[in-house]
């Protein structure tokens, strides 16, 4: 595969080789992170991904009774992740980038 990029790239006029991506060291091997929501272990990506935000979300929810009322974050100027997960499994991410304005 380092070949065939070489040699695309050398045909566009690009400055990357084979070489180069031969020369690559392999990416290390991180441990998950993880906490324990209500029951379910939830395993993430350690940083520089973002899934430790999930998991700090996590971590207030788990503080709100089941089931009642509604939890609002907000970050501003940075993105927020969230995702929730139901009893059946169902699941939903969201991730809000930029300024947000309550009134």
């Amino acid at each position: 595969m380092a070949r065939e990029i070489g040699a695309d790239m050398q045909r566009a006029g690009g400055w990357l080789t084979a070489e180069d991506l031969a020369s690559l060291p392999e990416p290390p091997v991180l441990p998950a992170l993880s906490v324990s929501y209500r029951g379910w272990d939830v395993f993430t990506l350690p940083p520089p991904a973002a899934g430790w935000v999930v998991l700090l979300a996590l971590n207030v929810l788990e503080q709100a009774p089941e089931g009642e009322g509604a939890l609002h974050l907000r970050t501003l100027p940075g993105s927020t992740h969230f995702s929730v997960v139901d009893r059946s499994g169902l699941a939903v991410a969201v991730t809000q980038s930029g300024m947000v304005r309550e009134s």
